[in-house]
């Protein structure tokens, strides 16, 4: 149906009170007054130990009915009846106040549906303003992959992490390019591993936490020695001049920040800095499950697949764990772009061979042999095609010149 949808929650002129506003982009809106909802303080403890599944359903009714009431409610399943798995609807849900962001919107449940499990309407968390043009480059699509604590700490699985990772992403060379950054020891060397690859996606294994005194998002960091410093929101904007466009904050609490805020913090720090889509926790995510969502997402983003639905897959991967914990909810979608556009199109062959074509090439087969040796492997790549280089979009890169 192409159609995408937009539900805002903002401040209503009358004191104390929000609005839901519902936009489509064929067709009339509406709007309506929020409902009321629970305690807050319980709505944010159903991903606690002691919570079971009743609580959840019981909370996500209780968004549910707040969010869709009158003819926001109407017009929502007017457009959701089209919609299908094949031909689904998307749908951005903007929460203005920030009050309200901490509110755990992924459980919304109605009629015996997690609405952001339905593979019919792809769901996602937004902000308002645009993110800037992404050119489309030659080339596999680069990720780093940041581990900030020691292999000792025994509450990271970041050893199964990046076997996952490495075993999806290492064996298509010509599709994705992996490397690891092991516990950087400041700032500084954070920063040059970044412009070094200039990633397309910035993934992140370790530990998120609020800030003493402040409350404000921050991630760990620690090295085998024993030394720590802190990455934090207001760092972010500092830390690189390059802005990769999806962050991966696999750890636990990155979503939080102050209470009155909890999905911020760091993930409205990478945003507001340019980068145009984050995924982050906003609980603590238990270190098999981290495991299980980093294999499920990739699988689905190298295949080629817009973020939303990468994350929408992933949710039902999680809903399928025998432990009935909620961790499917956990991941939240933020993007500041549409979807489609938040990763860089890598361009085909322009002399018509194609991808698979391109992939199965000796040139890029060749490329597996450095297993384990990912630096060299960058470098083997970018010696032939640099796609640092600023005419790389008008050029034709020398693998595809190979190919064709």
């Amino acid at each position: 149906m192409d159609k995408s949808v937009s539900l805002r929650v903002v401040a209503a002129p009358r004191a104390a009170e929000f609005d839901v506003i519902l936009a489509a982009d064929d067709g009339p809106g509406a709007t309506a007054s929020l409902g009321p909802l629970p305690d807050r303080d319980a709505l944010r403890s159903v991903f606690d130990r002691n919570a079971d599944e009743a609580d959840r359903r019981a909370a996500g009714d209780s968004l549910h009915r707040a969010l869709f009431r009158e003819g926001v409610a109407e017009g929502w399943n007017a457009l959701r009846q089209h919609a299908t798995p094949d031909d689904p609807m998307r749908a951005v849900l903007t929460i203005e106040p920030p009050e309200l962001r901490s509110l755990p919107w992924e459980l919304l449940w109605h009629q015996g549906t997690w609405l952001w499990r339905d593979s019919a309407v792809l769901l996602r968390r937004g902000l308002v303003g645009e993110a800037r043009k992404v050119d489309p480059e030659f080339g596999p699509r680069r990720v780093l992959v940041i581990v900030a604590t020691p292999a000792d700490d025994e509450q990271l699985l970041a050893e199964q992490e990046l076997a996952v990772l490495s075993g999806l992403l290492e064996e298509l060379p010509g599709r994705a390019h992996v490397e690891v950054l092991d516990c950087p020891q400041s700032p500084v060397e954070l920063c040059e591993a970044i412009e070094e690859l200039k990633p397309h996606v910035l993934h992140f294994i370790g530990h998120g936490m609020p800030r003493p005194g402040d409350g404000g998002g921050e991630l760990a960091f620690s090295s085998p020695g024993g030394h720590e410093w802190r990455l934090t929101a207001d760092e972010v904007p500092h830390l690189s001049e390059w802005r990769p466009g999806l962050v991966v904050l696999n750890a636990c609490r990155t979503a939080a920040a102050d209470p009155a805020d909890w999905v911020g913090g760091i993930a409205h720090a990478f945003l507001d800095a340019g980068t145009r889509a984050v995924v982050s926790m906003q609980a603590d995510i238990e270190s098999p499950v981290a495991v299980v969502f980093a294999e499920s997402f990739y699988t689905f983003l190298i295949d080629g697949h817009p973020v939303d639905r990468c994350v929408n897959a992933t949710r039902q991967a999680l809903g399928r764990l025998p432990e009935k914990t909620g961790a499917w909810a956990l991941p939240v979608l933020l993007t500041r772009s549409e979807p489609d556009a938040v990763l860089p199109r890598i361009l085909p062959n322009p002399e018509g061979a194609g991808a698979d074509a391109m992939l199965r090439h000796k040139q890029y087969v060749d490329l597996r042999r450095f297993v384990g040796r990912v630096e060299e492997r960058r470098k083997a790549w970018w010696a032939l095609d640099d796609p640092r280089d600023p005419d790389v979009t008008t050029r034709k890169p020398v693998l595809l010149n190979l190919i064709g």
